[in-house]
């Protein structure tokens, strides 16, 4: 069975730069999907599973960034993969009209960073 018929939620493509936070780390990666509940954020340094962090990103239409919790579920490694390198995080009491808002707005961006 394909990941795609597997998932709850279906998942919008999305090229997005977003800040990554936890306690420890500050660094930045690319949202390359997104779905109500979660994201796909490529990076070449995925934080461990069991992280928790916090996320923003700037969308055009929005004048300030948006924000998000997430924990990582599961992370991707350069050398075990030929797809991107990264991590499948779970979005923390993500809102829902947020998410639709966002949905929108990715929907009419160019599918490039």
């Amino acid at each position: 069975m394909e990941a795609a018929e597997r998932r709850e939620f279906p998942r919008l493509e999305a090229r997005l730069v977003v800040d990554l936070r936890t306690k420890y780390i500050y660094t930045t990666g690319s949202i390359l999907n997104i779905s109500s509940n979660g994201l796909f954020i490529k990076t070449q340094n995925p934080l461990p599973e069991g992280s928790e962090l916090e996320l923003a990103t700037h969308l055009p239409e929005l004048k300030k960034p948006t924000f998000f919790k997430g924990i990582v579920r599961w992370v991707r490694k350069a050398s075990t993969s030929p797809l991107p390198a990264g991590m499948g995080i779970e979005l923390l009491l993500p809102n829902e009209r947020k998410m639709k808002k966002i949905f929108k707005i990715i929907q009419h961006l160019p599918k490039s960073i």
